[in-house]
């Protein structure tokens, strides 16, 4: 189970450039697209989906050429989950998936049987009577996974699966994430640094188009080390000071002062302490210093 992703690029009719020159290979687990709005995750990831077209380039999914004539086999192998998804407000849980599932093709002999396994897998089970319009934003989000899994995809594709949830929720989305990248391949996007640290195996960063980092979470973090910083300070004039010079990432304020938290890929001419880099620290410094 593999995307292979070789140079492709996507120009919009207007001009602008959403993809630049993208490669990568995504394999078993779970991979996280970080980046800004605007940084091309969403046109990736429907561009894999087959519901928009490169420019230029090529990609492969599980063996099979991204083309037109192969969109109904690729399309079998896919479960997606686009971030504006809205359920249907009136249909129950149960109804929302018996319809999606029929739409999709899925046997009719085989629908029943795979409702009860992605809703036991969603954690949906005593929910699946109730009305969309009765979920929370989180259960909806398990609700648009339930769905993209109903065909047993090889690959899910899953855009900023925790936008807009309350904590408790994001967590619980999260481990879903997690468990189902035991079995299949997950490809998904988020601005939210915390969500890759705590699912991703394998992370890349995307900006204005371009890929700036593809690999390991721990080879992010070991390719920055030595480059975050700490120190503590009387007020805010001094903390002035420091933001003009370095990029501040944290502030805490404690009895001895504002403990200011920073980084650099120099060494700080001011007094300070070297701390552990935090994924949230090396993409900063990606984006910054441009490495």
């Amino acid at each position: 189970m593999s995307i292979l992703i070789n140079q492709v690029s996507k120009i919009y009719k207007n001009g602008y450039k959403a993809l630049d020159n993208v490669s990568m290979e995504i394999g078993n687990g779970v991979c996280g697209l970080l980046g800004h709005n605007g940084a091309g995750k969403t046109t990736l990831m429907r561009i894999i989906s087959t519901l928009l077209i490169p420019t230029e380039g090529n990609i492969e999914i599980c063996g099979i050429q991204l083309k037109r004539e192969n969109y109904d086999d690729i399309r079998r192998l896919i479960g997606y989950l686009p971030q504006e998804l809205e359920p249907y407000p009136e249909l129950t849980v149960k109804e929302t998936l018996e319809y999606l599932g029929r739409s999709s093709g899925i046997p009719k002999t085989h629908i029943k049987e795979r409702i009860e396994l992605v809703l036991e897998k969603t954690n949906l089970v005593e929910h699946y009577n109730k009305k969309n319009k009765q979920l929370s934003g989180g259960m909806k989000r398990r609700v648009g996974l339930a769905q993209a899994m109903l065909n047993n995809p090889k690959i899910l594709i899953i855009d900023e699966p925790t936008s807009g949830l309350d904590p408790e929720e994001r967590i619980k989305i999260r481990n879903m994430l997690s468990e189902l990248g035991e079995n299949c391949s997950v490809l998904f996007s988020t601005h939210v640094v915390e969500d890759l640290a705590a699912t991703s195996n394998t992370l890349c960063i995307l900006t204005k188009g371009k890929v700036d980092y593809f690999g390991t979470i721990q080879g992010l973090l070991q390719s920055t080390q030595g480059m975050a910083y700490e120190t503590t300070v009387k007020d805010k004039d001094e903390v002035e000071i420091i933001a003009a010079d370095y990029q501040i990432v944290n502030k805490i304020h404690t009895q001895e002062g504002i403990r200011v938290q920073f980084v650099s890929i120099n060494q700080p001419s001011i007094r300070c302490t070297s701390r552990e880099t935090t994924l949230e620290d090396a993409y900063i410094i990606l984006n910054k210093y441009e490495r």
